[in-house]
């Protein structure tokens, strides 16, 4: 009866020592994802700042060379 019980806690320990293994590698592998992540997301913060100043500047110019032609104010 000890004996089994004993093999059985035996078991359990291993099985839990197993998972702990999985759930290290899974968090390791997440932060790697994170870090991938939040390199990609600065740059599109960067390449959406840039382009959008871009886009301005031209509706501006635009807007500039329809009022000279036009005699607007």
């Amino acid at each position: 009866m000890v004996d089994d019980i004993s093999y059985q806690l035996g078991e359990i320990k291993g099985l839990l020592h197993g998972i702990n293994n999985n759930v290290a590698q899974l968090s390791d592998k997440v932060d790697g994802m994170d870090d991938r992540l939040r390199h990609v997301e600065k740059k599109a913060a960067i390449n959406g700042a840039v382009s959008g100043g871009i886009i301005s500047a031209t509706v501006a110019g635009v807007i500039a060379v329809v009022k000279a032609n036009t005699g607007g104010a």
